[in-house]
């Protein structure tokens, strides 16, 4: 009898996790949401949410008439620990965002991260070019390590608060 219970604890076992590994591994779906046509975005990556997810992170934003064009990342970086996966380029109201292919739910991260530079970018807090960066009309030519960037803990911080809206609103609450 005792010899029975272990293969029926076994089985048991064995139907817990494969009943885990498929609850697991289910597509998560975006709630239905309205989006709004107050900017253009152009994606032109094989990830065909990202413009879902761009359009609420800018409707938290409250930013109006940008336009973005999304397209797969060119360069390759390390920055210290950090492997770079998405950046933004920009100014005025025309934004090119560069992103990595990575999972849906690192991208929400990935984006809302980015969605903060381009707030930095729109409301004139940050303007970079080749030579130099401006940081809240202090020019700046000696940038300091990239985890040190004052433009970049506030997007660090304020990422993260962005992205548990845009999950709240795509995903609720």
């Amino acid at each position: 009898m005792r010899k029975y219970w272990k293969w029926i604890i076994g089985i048991l076992i064995l139907i817990v996790i494969v009943w885990l590994i498929i609850i697991g591994n289910k597509p998560r779906y975006f709630n239905q949401v309205e989006l709004s046509n107050d900017n253009y975005i152009k994606n032109k990556t094989e990830m065909k949410y990202l413009d879902t997810i761009l359009s609420v992170g800018l409707n938290e934003l409250q930013i109006k008439g940008v336009t973005i064009y999304v397209r797969g990342i060119s360069i390759k970086k390390n920055l210290g620990d950090l492997e770079l996966k998405g950046h933004i380029i920009g100014m005025g109201n025309q934004y090119l965002l560069e992103i990595d292919k990575v999972s849906k739910s690192e991208v929400i991260s990935i984006l809302s991260h980015e969605l903060i530079h381009l707030h930095q970018m729109n409301s004139g807090d940050l303007m970079v070019t080749e030579k130099y960066v401006i940081w809240k009309h202090d020019t700046l030519s000696d940038i300091k390590s990239y985890e040190n960037r004052e433009w970049e803990i506030e997007a660090f911080g304020l990422g993260e608060k962005l992205e548990k809206k845009i999950n709240d609103v795509l995903y609720g609450k």
